[in-house]
């Protein structure tokens, strides 16, 4: 309130910066002023900027406001510990969407997972059951041609699933979204959050040529059978596709 950058007019600095045996009343009352304004300075600042009032592990209310846009607004749900929700934060504004593209999912599990090569395979061809009342009947139901007359009691459909496929892995990353490792978990759980329609995928990890080893009978194979494993380390191809974990 006083300086040279005071609002008000210099005769009131003039009596501020003056001392008496009673005191500055002036200077007094304009430190009521002071107290307030300082008081409020630091929370104005912070307000539009989120760096500044930002927690760690993201408990600060504005971060919780931020959440509720995705379906997380309580702190029970966020404690969950498949997930470190934290790391979805500069991806809130597009999974508040309606509709979440493969170019979306695709994006927020590459940041989550901090792997480049992770891309998404869409129309992948898979063979669905026909439910038993679904069947072709031949004079009592489904049994109208070119409207509801299905032959067999499996369909081929390409419209139902999709692909993750995680590329140029090395031996400890590709045990990590083994099932037995601690990303195949995450990885699911994500896969369904981020997930609009319930559509089923698989995940295809592809080792490096360099990584592959070889396999060898005894207690020091480093190898799993199925997983890990393949016979002539030179023509292994390092990949495994496995199914997706719904529930």
């Amino acid at each position: 309130m006083v300086g040279s950058g005071s609002p008000l007019p210099a005769f009131y600095g003039e009596q501020a910066l003056g001392d008496s045996e009673d005191g500055n009343p002036t200077r007094n009352f304009l430190d009521l002023f002071h107290h307030r304004l300082q008081r409020l300075m630091l929370p104005i600042w912070k307000k539009y900027r989120y760096r500044a009032s930002f927690e760690s592990g993201a408990l600060d209310p504005f971060s919780a406001q931020l959440f509720a846009l995705i379906g997380l607004g309580g702190e029970e749900i966020r404690r969950a510990q498949e997930l470190n929700w934290k790391r979805l934060l500069p991806y809130l504004g597009l999974l508040s969407l309606r509709a979440h593209s493969a170019a979306l999912i695709e994006a927020v599990l590459r940041y989550y997972f901090k792997h480049a090569e992770l891309t998404i395979e869409q129309c992948i061809e898979r063979r669905v059951e026909i439910l038993d009342e679904q069947r072709n009947r031949l004079g009592l139901a489904n049994s109208m041609l070119g409207e509801d007359l299905v032959l067999g009691d499996h369909v081929r459909d390409r419209s139902g699933k999709f692909r993750i496929h995680i590329r140029e892995l090395d031996w400890q990353r590709f045990h990590e979204f083994l099932p037995i490792g601690f990303g195949y978990q995450p990885l699911c759980a994500l896969v369904r959050f981020t997930l609009r329609d319930p559509l089923d995928y698989d995940i295809r990890l592809v080792l490096r040529q360099e990584e592959i080893r070889e396999l060898r009978i005894g207690e020091q194979n480093a190898c799993r059978l199925g997983w890990t494993s393949w016979l002539g380390r030179e023509k292994a191809d390092g990949v495994v596709t496995l199914g997706s974990k719904t529930h």
